[in-house]
């Protein structure tokens, strides 16, 4: 975790952003940011990784050693970087599963949310027409 934390603070610097930017450009809290900065974070998700390196206009092979020592200029990048003998396309490869997966997650949680706030709003109109209407309801007098 230090070693990636290691890489991605020298991508910041040859960047030259700020953590509070990228946590703005990434939409990842400005805790989290310098928590995976400072290698305390154990990025349970990848996509705050993916984000912040969108943030930076990275990818995923300039974690590499050698392409931190270079400077991020996507001119003069080869078309495919590699990371431990795996191209960046294959890492997108193998990624596909995980983002669809939590691309679901995020949908479903969505709907859940809707409907439990359509189930809070049907069980206030009842409540408030039985308290309007005494008699009929729930609540008599």
């Amino acid at each position: 975790m230090k070693d990636l934390s290691a890489r991605l603070e020298a991508l910041r610097k040859r960047c030259g952003l700020s953590y509070q930017e990228i946590a703005l450009r990434s939409g990842v809290s400005i805790s989290t940011v310098r928590r995976i900065f400072s290698g305390e974070s154990d990025l349970r998700t990848i996509l705050n990784l993916r984000d912040i390196l969108k943030a930076m206009d990275c990818r995923w092979g300039d974690l590499d050693d050698e392409s931190t020592n270079k400077s991020v200029q996507r001119e003069q990048a080869p078309p495919i970087i590699q990371v431990n003998g795996i191209s960046e396309e294959e890492y997108q490869e193998r990624l596909k599963p995980y983002l669809q997966h939590l691309d679901d997650l995020t949908r479903s949680r969505r709907l859940l949310f809707r409907c439990c706030c359509v189930l809070v709003i049907f069980i206030v109109a009842i409540l408030v027409f039985d308290i309007v209407n005494p008699g009929i309801g729930f609540v008599r007098t």
